[in-house]
C-alpha cells in the first residue's frame, strides 16, 4: 500500500474502516491515486492500516481487552459500569451519561424503552444489548451489554445476566411502564422479572417485524418441526396451493386468542 494511500486513511480516521474503502473504490481514477493501484486494495488491507493509526485512542491494555475496555470506558464523561456485570470474558455492562445525569435527563420521563441485541460486532463474539428509551420524541442509549455465555456451564445462563441487567437499571431508578423487545422469551422473561413485579403498570410489547417474521417462519414452514404433524401437513397445504377449510383452522389455532 502506498504513501497515499495510508495518508487518505489517516486524514478519514474518523470514519469507520468500510466507509473508507468505499470511498477509495470511488476515488481510483483520482489523479492523485493514479499511481496507486486502488482496484486490488482490500477490505482487510484497509482495516489493518486503520487499526493501527486509530489504536492509540481506544486501546488502554494491550495485553488484555477486557481491561482495556473497562478503562476505556472509565476514562469518558458519565459512562459508569455496571458492577454487577463486570465477568471477565463472559460479560461488561455500563450505563451512558443519558442515564447517569439524572439533571438533565430526569428518569421519571423514562417511561417507555427499547431492548434490541445484535451479534458478531467484535472478535471475541459478544452479543451487543442495548436499552433505549424516547425522551421528548428523541431516542436516547442509557445503557449497553456486552454478554458472551458460550463457555458457561449452567441452566438460564444467558436470562440470569440479563436479569441482572435489568434489575441494576431499576435499582438505579428506571421502572418504565412499556418495554419493546423482540420475541426472544429470554429478554421477555428477564424484563418482566425485573420491571413487571414492582409496577401494576407494565406492558410488554413485541417488535411488529420480528412478530411478523415468526409467524411466517412458523407457517410457512421455514422453522422445521421436530415431529412432523396436523400443522406441518397445514403448512404443506399452503405451498401447494391446496388449503382446506380442516387446515386453515389447524393453523388459526397456532395464535392464542389471548396473545
Amino acid at each position: 500500500m502506498t504513501a497515499e494511500v495510508k495518508n487518505y486513511i489517516k486524514a478519514q480516521s474518523r470514519f469507520p474502516p468500510r466507509q473508507i474503502y468505499q470511498n477509495l473504490m470511488q476515488m481510483a481514477d483520482d489523479p492523485q491515486f493514479e499511481k496507486t493501484d486502488l482496484h486490488t486494495i482490500t477490505r482487510q488491507q484497509v482495516y489493518n492500516v486503520w487499526v493501527s493509526i486509530t489504536r492509540n485512542e481506544w486501546e488502554r491494555d494491550a495485553t488484555n481487552d477486557f481491561r482495556s475496555a473497562q478503562l476505556l470506558i472509565g476514562e469518558q464523561d458519565g459512562y459508569r459500569l455496571i458492577e454487577e456485570l463486570q465477568e471477565p470474558g463472559v460479560s461488561l455492562a455500563f450505563v451512558t451519561p443519558c442515564f447517569s445525569d439524572t439533571t438533565k435527563f430526569r428518569r421519571e420521563k423514562m417511561t417507555e424503552v427499547f431492548i434490541d441485541s445484535t451479534f458478531g460486532t467484535n472478535k471475541h463474539g459478544y452479543e451487543l444489548y442495548c436499552v433505549l428509551t424516547e425522551y421528548d420524541l428523541v431516542s436516547l442509549p442509557l445503557s449497553y451489554l456486552l454478554l458472551d455465555t458460550r463457555g458457561i456451564q449452567e441452566v438460564g445462563k444467558r436470562g440470569a445476566r440479563l436479569t441482572a441487567w435489568f434489575v441494576a437499571l431499576r435499582n438505579a431508578g428506571l421502572k418504565p411502564n412499556f418495554v419493546h423487545t423482540d420475541k426472544d422469551f429470554a429478554e421477555v422473561t428477564a424484563a418482566s422479572i425485573a420491571f413487571k413485579r414492582t409496577n401494576p403498570a407494565y406492558n410488554h410489547h413485541l417488535c411488529l417485524w420480528h412478530s411478523l417474521r415468526a409467524i411466517d417462519q412458523h407457517v410457512t414452514g421455514k422453522v422445521k418441526a421436530s415431529v412432523f404433524d396436523s400443522i406441518d401437513n397445514a403448512r404443506n397445504s399452503i405451498q401447494t396451493r391446496k388449503c382446506s377449510a380442516e387446515d386453515a383452522r389447524t393453523l388459526r389455532a397456532m395464535i392464542s386468542d389471548i396473545f
